[in-house]
Formats: C-alpha cells, structure tokens, sequence
C-alpha cells in the first residue's frame, strides 16, 4: 500500500513527480533549443502572439456529418494549415490557452444549429496518458464551451478504462474496432441530453464509441462537436 501511494504521489503531484520533472527537462531543453512557433517557425514560442491573431480571424467553416448512433456531429473548420498547426499547438505543446479560442469557435457553430443539450462532455484521456501530457487537450475546449452554453461540464461521467493504439492511419472499420469498450459511464445519464466534444475529428468512430456508452447508460440523445475534421471528411 505504501510502495502503491508512493508511486502515485511520484507520478501526479510534486516538484518531483514525473509530470514535474517533465516540466523541468523541458525547460533545460528550451533553453538549449528555443522553442519555434508551430506554425510560422518563430524562435521562442510554440505558438506566437501573430498566429494566435491570425487564428482568431479564421472563418467558422460548418462540416457536418453522419454517424450513428449520434444526433448529429459538426466541426468548425478542416484539420489544415492555421486550425490544424493550432491543434496541435494545443495537444502536443502545452499551449492551453488556446482551448478558450477554440471553445468560442465550437460556441459560434453551435448557434447556427438548433440542437438542445444540457451537459458537455470531453471525450477522455486514458489515465496513463493524461499524467504523461499533464491534461486533456479536449477538456481545455470543453470547460470554457460549458461556460459560454451555460451547460453542465460532466468531465467525470466518462472515463477510458484502456489505452488504445493510435488511430493514425487506420481506416473506419478499425478506428471502430480499436475503440470497441474503450470507454464506461461511472454513472446514470437518465433523460440526459449530452454534447461530446473533441479536438479533432477523422472517421468519428471515437465519438460514437463514447455516445453508444452514454446511450446505454440513460442519456436520451448524444451530439459530437470538434474544432477540425480530417480525413476523408475534406
């Protein structure tokens, strides 16, 4: 038990858990290698304050979909040039302050559609993962997006009980697959309407794999949002 509360106070929490000794190294490189800006290459930032501008003026782009068993799925614009730089910014190089712009886009498309939800949910992160990166880039979005619905924020209703393969280069079928009983609801969702929202959407296998377990487990509908959509969805 000791030995277990050990490992768990080294990997989330301290100066010197692994997400703080992260930080450090990360630091120690920054200084050896200054950072340069995800999209323009600028020296000493990962995404500088004239992208961050640019991106503001990014036309909303509605991209809708079909995918069972969701209600409807929609994205803001596609997984290219500025947007797609940006989310990845946002997922792989700790630019957090990038879900609130994200989260006033995915507000702005949702006012263009007529869909009535009372809680938002961020597709979840399996938790080895999480203490790896340190947070849920789709939780980033998703906080901010409940505030400006005035919705609940459900972050703890749906949980990934296994870390699946990377979806990178795998076609519909095995998207499905790979994510088949990744994802369980830690509660009843009774007459429930539920948002789901991601960072970036492919097939969106992911997302009706979380709607199915949200379905069977009360929520009367599910709707999926994502900043980007890649794939064949261009």
């Amino acid at each position: 038990m000791i030995n277990s509360e050990l490992q768990e106070a080294r990997e989330t929490g301290g100066l010197f858990s692994l997400h703080g000794i992260k930080s450090m190294w990360d630091d120690v490189m920054d200084l050896l290698f200054p950072p340069r800006c995800q999209h323009c290459d600028r020296v000493d930032t990962r995404f500088c304050e004239v992208c961050v501008d640019d991106l503001l003026q990014v036309p909303v782009d509605m991209i809708e979909a079909e995918m069972q068993p969701l209600s409807g799925i929609i994205s803001t614009g596609h997984h290219v040039d500025l947007l797609q730089s940006a989310v990845l910014a946002l997922k792989y190089s700790g630019q957090r302050q990038l879900g609130t712009i994200f989260a006033q886009r995915l507000a702005t498309i949702l006012k263009q559609e007529n869909w009535q939800f009372d809680t938002i949910i961020p597709v979840p992160m399996h938790t080895a993962k999480l203490r790896k990166r340190g947070y849920n880039q789709a939780k980033e979005i998703s906080i901010h997006l409940a505030n400006l619905t005035d919705s609940q924020h459900g972050d703890k209703y749906l949980t990934r009980e296994f870390q699946t393969r990377s979806q990178v280069g795998l076609n519909q079928t095995e998207r499905i697959e790979n994510v088949k009983g990744a994802f369980q609801a830690t509660s009843n969702l009774e007459g429930a309407i539920v948002l789901l929202v991601d960072d970036v959407r492919t097939t969106g296998a992911t997302m009706a794999s979380c709607a199915e377990v949200l379905l069977e487990n009360g929520a009367k509908e599910v709707y999926g949002i994502t900043v980007t959509a890649a794939g064949h969805f261009q």
